[in-house]
């Protein structure tokens, strides 16, 4: 004999159907609302809480490492390689110091308005902003390059567009000897520190920026000594 199930009994699948995934009839599918907690990156939600590390086309910081998440508040997620100029292939801050090589970089520069000697080698540019100490005074910049295995040259120039025609200081010792250079830079000013190749020299180097804050009133400053050697 057939026994219908008690008013009890449908009451209690009643609760419990749209609490599962699947399994009822007409039942909603909850889990996995907001959040998938996998590793890819399709869920597309708001919350950017997928806990990937890519591009969820959310509209905050996902903690990737590329500035393309979509990012409606800032233009860079993260990202260490953007550059401020347009001009410039990197960025150097103070109390950095960087190993990089000019092997098969392009020669973008031949001649400087500081030298009268042609530079037909690869070269880097690196941006580079004056920082602000708190007190509106201007910075004391050092600028040491060591060549590793040929002749790579030291340059700087005033702005941010790449302006040989502005060259302020170069530092041209010959061979694989240090390369030093210092210059004053107002607080936020744009600079470009160039290294750059002598007769098609391309070489391994390394780079380091320090830099001393200089009260207001405190004489001496302009242009300090620098180690310009321009070639005969």
């Amino acid at each position: 004999m057939h026994r219908s199930p008690s008013p009890f009994a449908l009451l209690l699948l009643l609760l419990l159907c749209p609490l599962v995934v699947w399994g009822c009839p007409g039942s909603l599918q909850i889990a996995g609302l907001g959040s998938d907690d996998d590793t890819a990156a399709d869920d597309d939600d708001t919350s950017g809480d997928d806990d990937d590390t890519t591009d969820d086309d959310d509209t905050t910081d996902d903690d990737d490492t590329s500035d393309d998440d979509d990012d409606t508040t800032t233009t860079d997620d993260d990202d260490t390689t953007s550059t401020p100029f347009a001009c410039a292939d990197e960025v150097i801050r103070c109390g950095e110091t960087i190993d990089a090589t000019t092997a098969g970089r392009g020669n973008d520069s031949q001649w400087y308005s500081c030298s009268d000697a042609g530079n037909t080698g690869p070269d880097i540019y690196y941006a580079f902003v004056a920082p602000d100490w708190g007190n509106g005074s201007p910075s004391w910049v050092t600028v040491h390059m060591n060549p590793e295995s040929a002749d790579l040259e030291l340059f700087v120039l005033r702005g941010s567009q790449c302006d040989v025609s502005a060259c302020e200081e170069a530092s041209q010792e010959g061979g694989t000897d240090p390369e030093l250079l210092n210059f004053m830079g107002e607080m936020g000013s744009e600079w470009v520190i160039v290294v750059d190749g002598w007769e098609e020299a391309e070489s391994a180097f390394t780079l380091s920026v320090a830099c001393a804050g200089l009260e207001d009133g405190v004489s001496g400053g302009g242009r300090g000594p620098s180690s310009p050697n321009p070639r005969d």
